[in-house]
């Protein structure tokens, strides 16, 4: 069940996607739909078959979208107010020669999931990678944490402070 609050806020896991295509404006909703409690990051059909023009994710079949588009969809959405689309596009090309796009998204929700939990007070660490991570490790946990970092300040700034400051007692007295 989909959580409406950032400060819970859970990624539907690989398996969770949708195991039929979607068409473009079902994809969309859905992927809107997963990232609401995020409030500040939405995708849009012209964004979408800007992606796919711009070859940042394959084509639909038979104008349906995959799994694997969504969960590079989702990805991008989030990443997207952290870094230009031509460095997301590397991302993938790194992604791509080290791990499944099934293994990279589950692993992605995992880590930023628990950095949002992390800044939000509601755990202690966050899931990082040790000093002997590679290069391409690194490169993806300082992703998750500029992204996480960024839709914290917006949050608190758009909560305003009274709010922000509930969150930090509670993380305080947790």
């Amino acid at each position: 069940m989909q959580t409406t609050d950032i400060r819970h806020f859970r990624l539907p896991r690989y398996e969770e996607l949708p195991d039929v295509g979607l068409y473009l404006e079902q994809a969309v909703r859905y992927i809107n739909e997963c990232l609401a409690p995020l409030e500040q990051i939405s995708l849009t059909p012209s964004m979408l078959r800007n992606y796919v023009k711009l070859h940042y994710i394959s084509p639909p079949v038979r104008k349906l979208y995959d799994r694997d588009q969504i969960a590079y969809l989702i990805f991008m959405a989030i990443v997207k107010p952290s870094l230009p689309l031509p460095h997301i596009r590397t991302l993938f090309d790194i992604q791509q020669e080290t791990s499944s796009c099934r293994d990279a998204y589950d692993n992605f929700c995992l880590r930023f999931e628990a950095m949002l939990s992390y800044l939000f007070g509601l755990r202690e660490s966050p899931i990082l990678y040790g000093e002997g991570a590679g290069y391409e490790r690194q490169l993806f946990q300082s992703v998750i944490v500029a992204s996480c970092h960024i839709l914290y300040v917006r949050w608190c700034l758009d909560h305003g402070k009274t709010e922000a400051e509930g969150v930090a007692e509670s993380s305080q007295n947790a």
